[in-house]
């Protein structure tokens, strides 16, 4: 039983006598079925408007009725709607389930015509689109159904019948049109009673061929409402709620009652790199990851994010140190590192080294410089092996590019789809300078209205995207969700972890909201410079004492972040305390710090001088501190001072006299170019006699019996 099987001229002309019908009525008389009989009770009285329509009829005394061959239609389309309640359950799921019921496979065939065998699920998803009706309402004459030979049908798909051809497409596509946009101008599903008074122009029989067009292509959805049993006509309500949702505002300017801004990413990405290059870190093997104990020990190290923040993003200290070390890697300023049977090992690099020398400011520059030049910055590290690089959670590529997602795109250019850059700079260059922006109004008022996807969709040319180890045909729903996907990741990845916005809540309602910074215009290419590491109030709350301690009167995570190089913390929150030790100044002297950087952020952050006890210790402590290098040398013994000298002599600038009978070669390689030239003068090469214990050898060990 479906919708197509109703006769809908009948049920229509069947609807006055329908609203004559007590709540009590209508429900005993859709409760009937077919040779089944029911007490005449049930009906409280009405019985009698059926039996003069015709539809049911009495036995037993009239104690019991049955329904007539004539109450079959009625009845047939009262089941077909009281099957599934539409408007209380819109649910991809139930429209799925609407299909089912209502569509055979063929019928479902004839409406994709695109795909050969579309599944239940892709059909429902494209079915549930505004383009889906707009499509509908530029049709200009009803298009022949495909027919589907048996012969060119898989035998799980044969049918007794071909797809049914029930309305006169002459009549029946505008009737079926006029439908929808009367539809369309409503917030819910409409009366079917009422839908002859709002198109009295048009006849009922031609009324009655546009509702079976419209149901047959999908874009009128009949259902019963049980809670009077109101027989209903609409769109799918997910159309519906598209068509009435709240028009975008652009964003107003708020008043951010908390926020936070920091680049929290490179100073993750500065601790794990210190520690890395203090001692190489190990990793897990199976999927390079760092182990719980060097996470925990670094957790603490980590710039503080208020509790506030979340609610929006859970950013744990073992995700933070996990991407900051994809981040180290994929930049080439640490790589992996894996000797025979030991474990790969995190190290930082010559690179990594210089990038840690530099001042916080020019750090965040590297990164946001390597961001803004994309594929040429990727060209320039030439340490970077790309076989390295791990596949980001949230990166489309194993690369780090400008945005962090992409739209998956079949069939297109390796370009990989549209360029979204442009449209991204362009939405977050729109915020107002120095101003919070609601975060919910600034994606609202994008997608809806600065959205350079929709164009991309229409007729044949709507490209198609991968998704789920499949692709599909993308619908307007799909390109605004995909736009405030590629908008909100590169806030998420981009902007809040390198200090490019303010982030913040806003009224009792804790709306959250975003202001531009300057290193976040930077990015975008507003600003040639920014300032790093100014408190905008011009608030300085750190006091340093004479007994190594540095108090922080208020919440600073920027100079937090900056003393934890070369303090050692002592507590969070509110008073944050940090200790300034000998060992942490020699880890940070070892990381490539200078007692000149150090003495400045302690400046920069207090509005007290430095007691000078303090400041004489770590000038100190950073001048122990020295740099030697350990290399591996070729050893020449020569018998005495003459054979030492042609040694030398043959040699050229790769030999050096240790003392008198001690040379080094300098290049190992050129071990054998010297033996030739020494043989040639006289000077012959001894193997050294083998010392310690003999090499192990490799072979299948012996088992005790």
């Amino acid at each position: 039983m479906n919708h197509f099987e109703i006769d809908w001229l009948d049920f229509l002309q069947r609807l006055p006598l329908w609203e004559r019908l007590s709540l009590e009525a209508r429900r005993a008389f859709a409760e009937l079925e077919t040779n089944q009989e029911t007490p005449t009770a049930r009906f409280h009285g009405q019985e009698s408007i059926l039996l003069e329509a015709g539809l049911i009829r009495c036995s037993q005394g009239r104690k019991r009725v049955s329904l007539e061959r004539a109450g079959h239609r009625l009845a047939r389309g009262i089941h077909a709607m009281l099957r599934r309640d539409i408007p209380a359950d819109p649910s991809g799921d139930d429209l799925e389930g609407y299909l089912h019921d209502h569509f055979r496979h063929d019928e479902l065939l004839a409406l994709l015509s695109h795909d050969a065998f579309p599944s239940r699920a892709e059909t429902a998803r494209a079915v549930a689109s505004i383009g889906w009706v707009q499509r509908f309402l530029a049709r200009k004459a009803e298009s022949p159904r495909p027919r589907f030979s048996q012969s060119h049908l898989p035998s799980w798909l044969s049918t007794a019948t071909l797809p049914r051809e029930s309305a006169e497409p002459s009549v029946a596509l505008p009737a079926a049109q006029a439908i929808v946009r009367e539809l369309m101008a409503l917030p819910g599903p409409l009366p079917l009673a009422k839908l002859c008074e709002r198109l009295p122009e048009v006849t009922l029989s031609v009324l009655a061929d546009g509702l079976l067009l419209g149901i047959r292509d999908a874009v009128l959805f009949p259902t019963m409402r049980p809670a009077d049993m109101v027989p209903l006509i609409g769109l799918w309500p997910a159309i519906t709620r598209w068509l009435h949702r709240p028009k975008a505002r652009p964003p107003q300017p708020v008043e951010a009652r908390d926020n936070f801004h920091g680049p929290f990413l490179m100073e993750d990405m500065t601790t794990l790199l210190v520690a890395a290059a203090a001692a190489p870190l190990r990793l897990r093997v199976n999927d390079g990851g760092l182990y719980a104990k060097s996470l925990r020990e670094m957790a603490d190290s980590l710039m503080p994010l208020p509790d506030w923040f979340h609610q929006f993003a859970e950013r744990s200290p073992e995700y933070r140190l996990e991407d900051a070390s994809r981040w180290l890697q994929a930049l080439a300023l640490a790589r992996r590192k894996r000797s025979y049977r030991e474990h790969p090992r995190l190290e930082a690099t010559p690179r990594g080294q210089r990038w840690l020398a530099q001042s916080p400011k020019d750090r965040l520059k590297f990164l946001l410089d390597y961001l803004r030049d994309g594929p040429d910055a990727l060209r320039r590290l030439g340490e970077h092996d790309a076989r390295d690089l791990h596949r980001f959670t949230h990166d489309a590529t194993g690369l780090i590019e400008f945005l962090p997602v992409r739209i998956p795109t079949f069939g297109k250019s390796p370009g990989g789809g549209p360029d979204l850059r442009p449209a991204v700079t362009a939405a977050y260059a729109g915020l107002p300078e120095g101003e919070f922006a609601p975060l919910g109004d600034f994606l609202r008022w994008h997608v809806e209205q600065n959205n350079p996807l929709i164009g991309t969709d229409g007729g044949e040319t709507r490209p198609r995207v991968h998704l789920d180890w499949s692709h599909r045909m993308t619908n307007q729903e799909d390109l605004e969700e995909f736009w405030q996907q590629c908008l909100a990741s590169f806030l998420l990845h981009r902007l809040i972890p390198l200090g490019g916005v303010e982030f913040g809540i806003a009224g009792n309602e804790n709306r959250w909201c975003i202001a531009l910074t300057g290193p976040g215009r930077y990015l975008l290419g507003l600003a040639g410079d920014f300032d790093y590491g100014h408190d905008p109030a011009g608030q300085k709350l750190v006091v340093v004492q004479p007994n190594f301690d540095v108090v922080f009167l208020g919440p600073s995570p920027l100079a937090e972040a900056a003393i934890g190089r070369f303090a050692e913390r002592r507590s969070r929150g509110h008073g944050a305390l940090f200790a300034i030790t000998k060992k942490s100044i020699l880890a940070a002297a070892g990381s490539g710090l200078t007692a000149e950087q150090a003495l400045e952020t302690l400046r920069s952050a207090s509005d007290k001088p430095i007691p000078a006890n303090v400041e004489r210790e770590i000038t100190g402590w950073f001048d122990q501190c020295r740099r030697i290098t350990i290399r591996t040398a070729t050893l020449i013994t020569c018998p005495d001072a003459e054979t030492a000298a042609r040694v030398v002599a043959a040699g050229g600038n790769q030999a050096v006299a240790l003392t008198d009978t001690v040379v080094e070669l300098a290049d190992a390689q050129a071990k054998t170019a010297l033996s030739r030239k020494l043989r040639e003068v006289g000077v012959f090469l001894d193997e050294p006699a083998p010392g310690g214990r003999p090499p192990r050898t490799v072979g299948r060990r012996r088992t005790r019996r």
